[in-house]
């Protein structure tokens, strides 16, 4: 049985309604507030969207001081991205996840300037009022305020723009409580203060805070605090090589094989996507194997440990969704309607009395994008009894001695009996 904080969590609480932008000007739809400086160059006219949110300036390349770039025209809004469309568009750039990481090489941190720097300490100094108005209790605000006065540099660039972001979405509340507990956790435990590093931390802050879609029923985050929580344990919990080739795939995200944008592709939202599938997978990370056996056999590459097992499933997951668009991404790792189409999009019961199956499956689909995504490549609305889904529908209700009768057939049934209703009616 779920606990009313993992249902909400996974999304199955959809009844978030949007919300205005509390802590940031209406005219101002930068990430963060960009600090004037003197002699700064004229700023053109505003780049033209591509009708999806997206825009030359987001795809460009986020400038450092090694190509040149001056304070001026290096701000903390030309790292993660100035959007033109109010806010709608909930992904981060290629630019953003760039500048995230920095380059390949994980020694290396994203250069920032003194502009920014100060930018962002200028954010953190406003954090005070904007946690007491969003209900948080005092430890989470000591927790938030130890971590945020601990950072500096490029560290504090990354997060302050994270916690922005979040707060201007209508999940804030959520965002900030899970930054909260993830900083305790960094805070008491010296493998999580190394592992989760600010890239990581804004990741999962921004995946709670951002809509999966403008609908009323896609207002909860891609992640859950408590996904989030779990993704956080999944991470602790892998091995070194299994940990680095994560973060190499994270940093991945949005990209073609040579490491180019791929236009409309949304890496923060395949990055969100990519941790909600480790907090699925986070005992499997937690498993070893029992027996000389398995571990021989492990070693000739002929058993997968269950770690082993889930580090392929991320792997191929992520090569899966890289560089996809983004409404067909938040479609196809979801199983319930969230597009407020009225179209009656997800997950449909194969057979009269399966609704409960059902629901199981619309509960682990939304918990695990990589089982979603299984699900809707057979389609949600397929009847065939002989699919998957159907099988395990069928398999659920036979185990509690119920009786398969399938839809298909009843609609058929019922299509025929209104035929023949008509064809009477009209004297035939």
């Amino acid at each position: 049985m779920l606990m009313a904080e993992e249902a909400a969590d996974i999304g199955v609480n959809q009844s978030r309604k949007q919300a205005p932008n509390r802590f940031s000007a209406p005219a101002q739809p930068a990430l963060v507030s960009p600090v004037a400086e003197p002699a700064a160059p004229a700023v053109g006219p505003a780049p033209a969207s591509d009708g999806q949110g997206w825009t030359a300036a987001t795809k460009s390349k986020a400038p450092t001081a090694a190509a040149g770039a001056t304070e001026s025209d290096s701000t903390l809004s030309k790292i993660f991205g100035l959007w033109t469309d109010g806010g709608k568009s909930q992904g981060l750039t290629g630019a953003a996840a760039n500048g995230l990481f920095g380059s390949k090489d994980e020694a290396a941190a994203p250069k920032v300037t003194e502009a920014e720097v100060k930018a962002a300490d200028s954010e953190r100094k406003n954090l005070d009022k904007q946690l007491v108005e969003l209900a948080l209790d005092e430890k989470q605000q000591a927790a938030i305020k130890e971590r945020t006065q601990g950072l500096s540099g490029a560290a504090l660039v990354q997060e302050m723009a994270a916690l922005k972001r979040a707060m201007s979405g209508p999940n804030a509340d959520r965002a900030l409580a899970t930054y909260s507990d993830l900083s305790k956790l960094a805070a008491t435990d010296p493998k999580a203060k190394e592992r989760l590093t600010p890239e990581v931390m804004a990741m999962m802050v921004s995946g709670v805070g951002d809509r999966r879609t403008d609908s009323d029923r896609g207002q909860s985050g891609i992640l859950g605090g408590r996904q989030a929580r779990d993704s956080a344990q999944g991470l602790l919990s892998m091995n070194d090589s299994d940990y680095k080739k994560t973060v190499e795939l994270l940093h991945q995200a949005g990209t073609d094989k040579d490491g180019k944008e791929i236009p409309g592709a949304d890496p923060h939202a395949e990055q969100a996507l990519i941790l909600k599938a480790i907090a699925a997978r986070k005992q499997q990370f937690k498993a070893v194997d029992e027996g000389a056996v398995d571990k021989v056999l492990g070693v000739l590459g002929l058993h997968d440990s269950p770690a082993a097992k889930a580090a392929k499933d991320i792997e191929g997951f992520a090569k899966d969704i890289r560089g996809t668009k983004r409404d067909e991404l938040i479609r196809t790792t979801a199983v319930i309607d969230i597009d407020g189409a009225k179209d009656d999009d997800g997950l449909k019961q194969r057979y009269s009395h399966t609704c409960v199956p059902t629901t199981a499956q619309m509960v682990k689909g939304e918990a695990d994008p990589i089982y979603a995504r299984k699900l809707n490549r057979e389609g949600l609305g397929n009847l065939d009894t002989e699919s998957e889904t159907a099988k395990e529908q069928r398999k659920e209700l036979e185990a509690g001695n119920g009786q398969a009768v399938s839809r298909q057939g009843a609609e058929d049934r019922a299509k025929v009996r209104e035929g023949m209703v008509k064809l009477k009616e009209e004297g035939r």
